[in-house]
């Protein structure tokens, strides 16, 4: 844990000049009533020593309490960096131009610059996006200051080195009594990301392919009965156009495969199958003929 924030040295000789020069008035009008209208010494060293009681009383009051607002404010920039600096994303904070004002350590990681480089100011945001997406880029800068635009965009960022990697940037204005000064981003990187859809579609590629191959029908279908694939097979047997997956098919649609060519069957009614009558005694007769008689 860093320890607590202090203000700059520089601050406290700001106050001590103001001091001197207010010192440096008050005498050279106590010199000149004492030499101009003939003032004594003793009425010199009791105005001087009021008016600088005064003014060292107000000058410490002014110090102090411009101190404290001060730390609240380092305080709280400082509570910030180390939020960031705990972060897996880039963070970046810029002026309404695009020069970098700030990054933390994972963004200075990621695209292979120095501190003191950030800590210069004289890189640009643009510097860090490819060249391809700089104009959409600075369009959505644009809009968002202007407060049209949030969410998040996909860019190809670019390396010190020229290396090349997706990210997202989701960008906001930061705002200073009331005015937008600049932008704050957070990046984060998706190569990984892309990376496995890469994957994925390489897998898909390969099962179609696969499927393809097969002399029987494959197909898919969500829970609806939407019909959300079908192997070239399919096609031809049941003589689909290639296009008839994006407009629609479902398997309650008429034109679903073992429905389009259903014919409605006709119930006919039953015919009783008719037998030759015999004469009276036939079966007497074939009996004794079948014995020889």
């Amino acid at each position: 844990m860093k320890g607590k924030a202090a203000p700059p040295r520089s601050y406290m000789w700001f106050f001590l000049g103001i001091f001197l020069l207010a010192e440096a008035c008050l005498i050279g009008l106590d010199l000149y009533y004492l030499y101009g209208q003939h003032g004594t010494v003793s009425d010199f060293l009791f105005d001087w020593g009021i008016v600088t009681g005064i003014i060292l009383t107000l000058v410490l009051l002014t110090y102090f309490a411009v101190r404290q607002i001060l730390l609240r404010y380092m305080d709280s920039e400082e509570r910030f960096r180390e939020l960031a600096g705990l972060l897996p994303e880039g963070v970046f904070e810029s002026d309404d131009t695009g020069l970098l004002k700030y990054a933390n350590e994972r963004a200075i990681e990621w695209f292979g610059y120095t501190a003191g480089e950030v800590e210069a100011g004289e890189l640009n945001l643009l510097q860090m996006i490819a060249e391809e997406d700089r104009k959409r880029a600075v369009e959505n800068a644009r809009r968002v200051l202007d407060g049209e635009l949030t969410g998040s965009r996909t860019y190809t960022a670019l390396k010190k080195d020229g290396t090349r990697f997706p990210v997202i940037i989701s960008s906001n204005c930061v705002e200073l009594d009331g005015r937008v000064v600049g932008l704050r981003s957070v990046v984060t990187d998706i190569s990984e990301q892309k990376r496995a859809e890469e994957v994925v579609r390489e897998n898909e590629r390969k099962y179609r392919e696969l499927a393809d191959s097969l002399p029987e029908v494959v197909f898919e279908m969500d829970t609806e009965g939407n019909f959300k694939y079908a192997n070239v097979n399919a096609f031809t047997i049941f003589g689909y156009e290639a296009d008839v997956l994006k407009r629609g098919l479902n398997v309650r649609d008429p034109r679903a495969p073992g429905r389009r060519h259903r014919r409605p069957q006709v119930s006919r009614p039953r015919q009783r199958k008719r037998h030759p009558r015999r004469p009276p005694g036939g079966d007497i007769c074939a009996l004794l003929k079948g014995k020889g008689r």
